[in-house]
């Protein structure tokens, strides 16, 4: 007697899901629907306009979302006759039967961006498995490593845990631990994520395989929530330390930097340092001095705040050029 093939759902966004339905249908899985955002832009008019921009500007552009380089889920599912239902309609009475009729053993859920309703989530036979981008209970919320690495902390990875009607409080299945370099921006962070996205996914379908997945109750006492990480969370507090200041940048590297302005003029600092300066009486955000490479250095919460680079319609400049184009002295302050 012939076995059926087991069935997989995904539901998610360019990137974690784009790699993980990638991946699967690179392992040769039945996927029976995906259910995802319709992006209004392909990755096709994506690198058009940036050959277009970086024509423009003759040089190729720095600033980048980590995800466009992935078609969208919905591409993807096209290519290969796969169903693909609109995220937007999840909640409508007859999301739950359209996805019962595709018939999914098992449902991964990757970067999406919708709550899911009851009706769904009792759907798939086997269940419905979130891929967390961070090691629950903490730093839950839907942009975590931009927390991470703004935060300083030195670990993250991925969760797959049983989903709920909560937010990222199921029974947890298995996790993927991720080092986070000293150095690394939210674009680094991603790459390595989305690695392990795709390596706890495979743990998962292996235990779905032989039966219901089960997990450990995650502890509540212990559980963080992040908040989405908007534009007033790019902005530079001169306040800080420089260390923070750097954190600041790196979070939303690469698609853009830390934002401050001078005399008005917005200013986009895409690195820096922190340095060791004399003691000194003025305001964090002064500028005290600019150095013999031209780069300002700025007084912050513990010293100094050394400007390396910027960013200027979507290209990296070294900080001098932004020195000589506001006409920065000793003196100037920098807002936020």
């Amino acid at each position: 007697m012939t076995t059926a093939p087991f069935r997989i759902a995904v539901f998610g966004n360019r990137g974690y899901a784009s790699a993980l339905l990638t991946h699967l249908l690179a392992r040769g899985e039945k996927i029976c629907a995906v259910v995802t955002r319709f992006d209004s832009v392909t990755p096709v008019m994506i690198r058009v306009a940036q050959r277009l921009r970086a024509a423009w500007w003759g040089r190729a552009l720095a600033c980048s979302d980590p995800f466009d380089a992935y078609d969208s889920p919905a591409t993807i599912a096209r290519a290969h006759d796969i169903p693909v239902l609109a995220a937007d309609t999840i909640r409508m009475p007859t999301c739950a039967g359209t996805l019962r009729a595709c018939a999914p053993d098992l449902v991964f859920v990757a970067g999406f961006h919708r709550k899911i309703p009851s009706s769904v989530i009792a759907v798939p036979v086997r269940g419905m498995v979130n891929l967390h981008p961070a090691l629950l209970p903490k730093h839950r919320g839907g942009t975590p490593n931009r927390w991470v690495v703004r935060l300083g902390e030195r670990e993250t990875g991925v969760t797959a845990h049983l989903v709920t009607a909560a937010f990222d409080a199921g029974d947890i299945l298995t996790r993927e631990r991720v080092t986070v370099a000293a150095d690394a921006t939210w674009g680094d962070v991603e790459i390595q994520v989305i690695r392990a996205v795709i390596a706890t996914a495979d743990r998962v379908l292996a235990a779905a395989r032989v039966g219901v997945l089960r997990g450990i109750p995650q502890e509540e006492h212990a559980s963080t929530y992040d908040p989405p990480y908007h534009g007033a969370h790019q902005h530079i507090a001169w306040t800080d330390t420089g260390a923070s200041i750097r954190r600041t940048c790196y979070a939303i590297r690469p698609k853009s930097g830390g934002i401050t302005s001078c005399r008005g003029h917005a200013l986009i600092v895409w690195d820096g340092e922190a340095v060791s300066v004399a003691r000194h009486p003025v305001a964090p955000g002064t500028v005290l001095t600019i150095d013999d490479a031209g780069c300002p250095v700025v007084a912050c919460g513990d010293g100094a705040f050394r400007i390396i680079a910027c960013v200027s319609r979507g290209r990296i400049i070294p900080a001098r050029r932004m020195v000589r184009s506001l006409r920065m002295r000793p003196g100037d302050r920098l807002d936020t």
